[in-house]
This record gives structure tokens, sequence and C-alpha cells, in this order.
């Protein structure tokens, strides 16, 4: 007699692999929390440093912006208002006036009628000392 299992004829197989659900173990669906955790640590850096970066960036453009203004204002006026050092004289062009000079370059700058306290400084009291 032969045996039954002998004269079965055992199917054809082949391996292979499908894109299927696999459920996490408890274990692997811990480690996708902690991993999970720390790009959200390190996004919301990110995200912090970015503003940081922009509103440096921002400050720097304004910066910028200012200089290229100023100067854009000096080159379209070609003048700017300095302190000049000047000179005064006195009783200058005549008794009771005055004249102020520009000391780099010998402009007069104006001619005004001196102050009563220039009038003043004009007269050297002398202190009297106590005998």
């Amino acid at each position: 007699m032969e045996n039954i299992n002998e004269s079965v004829e055992k199917p054809r197989t082949a391996e292979t692999s499908e894109f299927l659900r696999y459920d996490f173990t408890p274990v692997e669906f811990m480690e996708h929390a902690r991993v999970l955790g720390r790009l959200n640590q390190e996004l919301a850096r990110s995200e912090e440093r970015k503003k940081s970066v922009t509103a440096e960036l921002a400050a720097d453009v304004k910066r910028h912006q200012d200089e290229v203004s100023n100067q854009s204002q000096l080159v379209s006026n070609g003048y700017e208002y300095r302190d000049i050092k000047c000179e005064i004289q006195y009783h200058v062009p005549e008794k009771g006036k005055k004249t102020i000079v520009r000391l780099d370059n010998g402009e007069v700058v104006r001619v005004a009628f001196m102050t009563g306290l220039e009038m003043q400084e004009a007269f050297q009291f002398e202190e009297s000392q106590p005998a």
C-alpha cells in the first residue's frame, strides 16, 4: 500500500512581499512617541531661531535703508549743517555791532547788534581792594 502523504503533490510556492498594514508593538509605539517628542522640540527651537534671525535681518535691512536715505539726502542737497568754529568781532563793522566770521573759510556769517551784556563786558572795571 502506498502512503497517502507521498502521493499528494506539494503546491508550488514562492516568496513575495506586499505593502500591508502593520500594527506597532507597544515598545515600537513608545519609541516612535519618543522620537516625535524630540522632533517637536527641535521644530520649536528652529521656529524661535527663525524669528530671531528674521528680526535681526530686518533690523540690518532697516539700518542700511536709513544709511542709504541719509546719504541720498546729502548727495541730493549737496550740503549738511555742522557746528563750525567762528570768531566774534566786537564793534565791527561799527560801534555797537558785532560780526561773526567762520574760521574754516573766513566767510562772514552775519552782522548783528551787540547785546547789553556784550556792551558791558567792554568795560574793564577793577575791583577796589579794602585798605
